[in-house]
């Protein structure tokens, strides 16, 4: 046996506190890549942690942690897993705890196949921990094994949870998720309760805009007009307050006002509103990819405007498309831009 690590191990036989050097050495055994000795290493300052008084609570934490993944890195995944399992034991540190349990899930579904054992430690994380990030990692693992084996009975437990675990970090991700299961199960009306619920108990959500966008989708297609419009102005007014207010998601920001737009359009039928829409969208989203299709659905609101279109309608189309062609040359909508300039005869006579 190495020098030093006979001297890690008879540190921690002895009744007085460990060296303060310990971590040190063991740090230096695992950078030295001596994967074997390191691990004797740490588990020599984990066992001194059962004498009371010897040593912070954060250092036993610390190489238990470190123990468990030299022992992933040496593949022993069972042993890994059991380490990963029993360390919250061996700390007071709460994002430990929950880093440690879904670690453990993830080796338990990934490495050694076993999905009962990781959905039992998932949900444990979620119902033990809901205020560490974590917990929400543990979520998705366990929805990605439960929700395809019984939706219905998952849907149970997220609402339970959800309800059970008040304003928790974790409460928003519970109600999306259930909202998600719902939808699959082909209750819109359901869904969108959940999505509502989100929008109401958490405002400050970052799940905030994506819920307002999947109930407009959801009640878009259940021709609740109306309701889609007053999902999708929630988005659009996170740009019209400060950046504090709310949550803000510019990601969604010119998904909801395109969306607006062909609401406007298609389904209400009031191509003045839609056109208004669709050049908000062209003007004041610089950055966004969607100006393009901004200004080609501009093109077909300024044609629907009159039946049939006006010269003036007509006009404006072209307009449109040749503001597309000028700044988009390249875009996704050029081809068809160019084939509409031929339809409308842009430009001739």
């Amino acid at each position: 046996m190495k020098r030093a690590l006979l001297a890690l191990t008879l540190a921690a036989g002895c009744s007085g506190a460990p060296l303060a050097s310990d971590f040190e050495r063991a740090q230096t055994l695992e950078a030295e890549m001596r994967a074997g000795d390191a691990l004797a290493a740490y588990a020599a300052i984990r066992a001194s942690c059962a004498r009371p008084d010897t040593r912070l609570r954060n250092d036993c934490g610390l190489a238990a942690t470190r123990e468990a993944q030299i022992l992933e890195r040496l593949g022993r995944d069972a042993e890994a897993a059991a380490a990963w399992e029993a360390l919250p034991d061996r700390t007071g540190d709460s994002r430990q705890k929950s880093r440690a349990i879904t670690r453990a899930a993830e080796v338990s579904l990934e490495k050694l196949h076993d999905p009962g054992r990781a959905v039992r430690l998932a949900w444990r994380c979620v119902e033990s921990w809901p205020d560490e990030v974590a917990a929400d990692d543990a979520l998705a693992l366990a929805l990605r094994v439960d929700r395809p084996r019984d939706p219905g009975a998952t849907l149970l437990r997220v609402d339970a949870l959800a309800r059970s675990l008040g304003d928790r970090d974790v409460v928003d991700n519970l109600i999306a998720a259930g909202a998600e299961i719902a939808r699959g199960l082909g209750d819109g009306k359901g869904a969108v309760a959940r999505y509502d619920e989100l929008a109401r108990r958490f405002p400050r959500s970052g799940l905030l805009d994506d819920a307002n966008y999947q109930a407009a989708l959801i009640l878009r297609d259940a021709r609740d007009f109306p309701g889609a419009l007053l999902r999708l102005k929630r988005i659009l007014d996170t740009k019209r307050r400060a950046l504090i207010v709310g949550s803000y998601n510019a990601m969604l920001l010119d998904d909801a006002q395109l969306l607006t737009g062909l609401v406007l359009l298609d389904d209400l039928h009031d191509p003045a509103s839609a056109a208004a829409a669709f050049t908000r969208l062209a003007d004041e989203y610089k950055d966004s990819l969607l100006r393009d299709d901004a200004l080609y659905e501009l093109t077909r609101a300024r044609l629907a405007a009159h039946t049939p279109p006006t010269d003036e309608d007509r006009a404006a189309a072209c307009a449109a498309l040749a503001r597309l062609l000028k700044e988009y040359p390249e875009g996704n909508r050029a081809r068809a831009a160019r084939a509409k300039q031929e339809e409308l005869r842009c430009g001739a006579g």
